[in-house]
């Protein structure tokens, strides 16, 4: 559709004026079922992912697999965490499980991405919760050898326990 092209364009221009003119918002892709968020997760700008929670997607709207515009983001290095920050704010989890029961953490972590994973920390991402395996994401941190990331999550539960 128009608005897909434009979003895989980063024409954030077109999609402002698509959603303008009326463009469904909820029309979904290929037997995926991708909605026009999800693919903006993976190929628009922050300004399309704005555009598009504002129009009123859902950014909880999964796909056919049930993965969620969350689970889709593909930024690059300095917008990553700017687009989960709109979506979190927009009503996404940031602990949204996605492929293989990951989350975003368990993404970071697993490609040793330490700034991205201080990063969803501190916007919110749960580093004790279970994950894939009854493993927690701190777990995944320690047999990753991911020392500096240990040490983060270390004194996040410092200042957690201090606060209380």
């Amino acid at each position: 559709t128009p608005l897909f092209e434009a979003i895989e364009d980063e024409q954030t221009e077109i999609v402002g004026m698509l959603l303008e003119a009326g463009a469904n918002i909820h029309h979904t892709v290929f037997d995926s079922k991708d909605g026009a968020l999800y693919v903006a997760a993976r190929y628009g700008t922050l300004e399309t992912i704005e555009l598009l929670t504002a129009a009123g997607m859902d950014p909880n709207a999964g796909n056919a697999n049930g993965w969620k515009p969350i689970n889709n983001i593909n930024f690059r290095d300095a917008e990553k965490i700017e687009a989960v920050k709109l979506l979190v704010a927009a009503g996404a989890d940031i602990n949204q499980l996605g492929a293989g029961n990951a989350t975003l953490l368990s993404g970071a972590i697993r490609s040793k991405d330490t700034a991205f994973a201080k990063q969803l920390i501190e916007a919110g991402a749960d580093f004790e919760m279970e994950t894939s395996f009854g493993d927690t994401h701190y777990g995944k941190a320690q047999k990753a050898d991911l020392s500096e990331l240990v040490e983060f999550m270390d004194q996040k539960r410092s200042e957690a326990s201090a606060a209380q």
